[in-house]
């Protein structure tokens, strides 16, 4: 999946736009100069893409999804670079617990 999303990310972002692994399997795109309604909608457009793509197995095809949460500064109140990452990793878990292969806004 690594590979996939290396591959979907570009058609996916905006110019100038930034994809990370963060971690395992987490990812964390930096969209300079994004509105919150940028932001969900390129994590939609991954979120789609993903859904719509398959990895190969041997003779398998794995079909996977991905949840995403998202923040956006200055329409959230945060101290530092820090506590936006961590309001999206909380609009992701929110995201995860509620029925995955979704966007949710911080």
């Amino acid at each position: 999946m690594l590979v996939q999303m290396s591959k979907i990310s570009p058609t996916a972002m905006r110019d100038g736009d930034i994809l990370v692994r963060y971690g395992g399997e987490e990812f964390l795109a930096i969209l300079p100069a994004a509105s919150k309604n940028d932001g969900y909608q390129v994590g939609e457009r991954l979120r789609r893409m993903v859904e719509e793509t398959s990895v190969k197995d041997g003779e398998q095809d794995i079909r996977v999804t991905i949840s995403v949460g998202v923040a956006a500064y200055p329409a959230l109140s945060v101290e530092s670079e820090m506590d936006l990452v961590k309001s999206a990793d909380k609009a992701l878990y929110t995201a995860k617990d509620t029925g995955r292969n979704r966007v949710v806004l911080a």
